[in-house]
Parts: structure tokens; C-alpha cells; sequence
């Protein structure tokens, strides 16, 4: 996910160790350092989604749902 003018993009990915939960990272777009991460569950992702979309925030790539 992206937003318009920030330095942020914002990551999905499923947890390959455990398909019930889902790494969220945020990273700055030029450095590809992170900034944040956390650690949800997959229950939880549209909610994560929905936060990061209520602050402006885009999808600009498909949220990869592949279990493994």
C-alpha cells in the first residue's frame, strides 16, 4: 500500500511458518529500511487494511493470499 507524497509504503505478507498470521511492515519507499513491523492475525488483516486506507493509504499491488 501506498499514499501520495509519503515516504512510507506499507506491506502485507503471509507468515510462511504459520498460516494464521500475517507480517505487516512499514518501510521507507527510497531506503527499503523498515521503519515498523507487526505481527497479526490473518482474521484480522481487512481490519489492518482498513486502518491504513482510512490514513490515505492505497493498494497499489495484490495482498498475496497464497497458504505455502
Amino acid at each position: 500500500m501506498r499514499k501520495i507524497h509519503s515516504p512510507h509504503e506499507v506491506v502485507f505478507s503471509p507468515d510462511p511458518a504459520d498460516n494464521h498470521f500475517f507480517n505487516v511492515v512499514l518501510r521507507r519507499v527510497k531506503t527499503g529500511a523498515e521503519v515498523t513491523t507487526h505481527y497479526i492475525l490473518r482474521a484480522d488483516l481487512a481490519q489492518w487494511i482498513g486502518v491504513y486506507q482510512r490514513d490515505g493509504f492505497e493498494i497499489v499491488e495484490p495482498i498475496s493470499e497464497k497458504n505455502g
